[in-house]
């Protein structure tokens, strides 16, 4: 019994290295066009698409597999968020293995391009999608104070010598001996001024990207509130503090 569930598990992961590239085939025989395709360290691997308003994003962090949908510009979702909408009646906390997320985004393509046919139809599902990021880190991690607001709050208060001008985001910009380290261009979206190395590898985690700002600059947008999204947050919080008061 034990070498036949070895076996199943052999299969299983030779199942899962060989899905990406076959999920990207899939993508490209539906239209849509190859904009990245690069593996870090650490058995990492991003893989990007993009059609119309829609990118459609396969990554692997540290070995394990997830898809995320986004549109419109703004950054990919979490495949699971996206099934709260489409699929409103099924189980919403349930985990989808890899092989189980490419064979739903496959069926749900049609309705996705369906519901993002138009901007405004986009901008909608974009609202319930950050709505429903922040009720299911409600209800798997309830009382942990993830979401962005609370959790800046928090180190604010831990600093103690935190300037924040602004009282929305959009204009909100974070000042330690008048330095901005930190600004919130966007309700979900927090950039740090980190530096130029640490920007870099910063930028090979989930929910990343550049910024506008500079090369020492990361974009954090978070698709969904979990402790690895907080760590990563207190984390480049206190880098981008401590950096400002080293600057001259």
């Amino acid at each position: 019994m034990k070498a036949e569930t070895s076996e199943r598990e052999r299969e299983q992961r030779r199942r899962e290295e060989q899905l990406p590239d076959e999920l990207k085939g899939a993508l490209l025989e539906q239209g849509f066009v190859l904009s990245r395709d690069q593996s870090f360290p650490m058995s990492s691997r991003s893989i990007e698409l993009e059609r119309g308003p829609l990118a459609i994003r396969i990554e692997s962090d540290r070995g394990f597999w997830g898809i995320e949908v986004g549109v419109g510009g703004c950054d990919p979702v979490d495949i699971h968020l996206w099934r709260e909408i489409l699929d409103p009646l099924g189980q919403p906390d349930e985990v989808l293995t890899f092989v189980q997320q490419a064979a739903y985004l496959m069926s749900r393509l049609e309705r996705i391009d369906e519901l993002t046919s138009s901007p405004a139809r986009s901008a909608e599902v974009l609202e319930q999608l950050r709505d429903l990021s922040f009720d299911r880190a409600d209800r798997m991690w309830p009382g942990s104070n993830l979401r962005l607001e609370e959790r800046l709050g928090d180190l604010i208060a831990e600093a103690g010598d935190v300037q924040v001008l602004g009282e929305s985001p959009g204009e909100m910009t974070y000042q330690r001996n008048r330095r901005v380290f930190a600004v919130r261009p966007e309700r979900d979206v927090v950039e740090f001024r980190l530096s130029e190395d640490i920007a870099e590898a910063a930028q090979r985690t989930p929910d990343t990207g550049t910024s506008a700002r500079g090369a020492d600059w990361v974009r954090f947008s978070p698709s969904s509130w979990d402790e690895h999204a907080a760590d990563r947050l207190d984390a480049w919080f206190r880098v981008a503090w401590r950096f400002a008061g080293e600057r001259r």
